[in-house]
C-alpha cells in the first residue's frame, strides 16, 4: 500500500476537524478547547498575568489594573496552557480598558509562568 492511501483517513480526519472550527466564531484548533471567561482558574490565571507583567514595569505609571477576560483558549501542553485575550487599564491613567493576549503555563506542583504578554491589535 503506497504511504499516501495510508494517510488517507487522517488527512479527512483533519480536514473535518478544520472545517468544523472554522464553522464557529472564534477559531479554535485541536487541542484547545474555548473555556468560560469567568472560571476560577481562568480569572486566577489572568490575574497572575497582570501581576508579573507588573513586576516587570520599570515605570510606576505603566502599570497594569486587571479588569476582566474576554475570552479563554485552554489546551493541555505537559500541564494547563491559558491563551486568554483580557482586558486591563493602567493604574495610574484615566483612559479605558485596553485588551492584551496573555498565555499562562499551569504545572501540576509548581507554580503558574507567565509565557507571554503582548498589547491586542485591532484585528484579535
Amino acid at each position: 500500500m503506497s504511504s499516501l492511501k495510508k494517510c488517507f483517513p487522517l488527512t479527512s480526519l483533519l480536514i473535518l476537524f478544520v472545517t468544523a472550527a472554522s464553522a464557529t466564531e472564534h477559531q479554535v484548533h485541536p487541542p484547545w478547547e474555548l473555556l468560560d471567561p469567568n472560571d476560577p482558574n481562568v480569572i486566577n490565571a489572568a490575574k497572575f498575568a497582570v501581576l508579573e507583567y507588573n513586576k516587570n514595569v520599570t515605570s510606576s505609571s505603566n502599570k497594569l489594573l486587571f479588569q476582566k477576560v474576554n475570552w479563554c483558549e485552554y489546551a493541555y501542553l505537559a500541564g494547563a496552557f491559558y491563551g486568554l485575550d483580557i482586558a486591563a487599564k493602567n493604574e495610574s491613567l484615566p483612559s479605558p480598558p485596553q485588551n492584551y493576549i496573555v498565555g499562562v503555563w499551569a504545572r501540576l506542583n509548581r507554580p503558574l509562568k507567565l509565557r507571554g504578554f503582548r498589547k491586542a491589535t485591532g484585528d484579535e
